[in-house]
């Protein structure tokens, strides 16, 4: 999943990837969203990773503003499957990165 903000006179192109691994006794899924310049060779930056056991956390990505990504995630959650938010950037290159875990409704609102 990929979307797109102009800011400062670049693009900024936000991404969203699932990975699952497996083996004997080392089942992991994970979720990272990265930051990266649609243009350049600038290597992504990472700002959200997840770790989770559903195969996906219905991951949505919205630029409310040039300089604001709010990302929204869990809505279609089970009961009793957990998504554990590993990591979070709440600023990255003047883009300010809100947060709404939908699974347990908590807003996670970054200034």
């Amino acid at each position: 999943m990929v979307h797109g903000s102009a800011i400062a006179g670049w693009t900024v192109a936000s991404v969203a990837r699932s990975q699952q691994w497996s083996g004997p006794g080392n089942a992991y899924r994970a979720t990272t969203v990265e930051l990266s310049r649609a243009k350049g060779s600038n290597d992504p930056i990472q700002i959200l990773t997840f770790s989770h056991e559903s195969p996906t956390i219905d991951l949505t990505m919205e630029w409310l503003t040039p300089t604001h990504l709010n990302v929204t995630y869990g809505k279609g959650i089970q009961f009793g499957e957990q998504i554990h938010l590993d990591f979070q950037a709440v600023r990255c290159a003047d883009i300010q990165i809100s947060l709404r875990d939908l699974s347990s409704g908590m807003l996670r609102n970054t200034k």
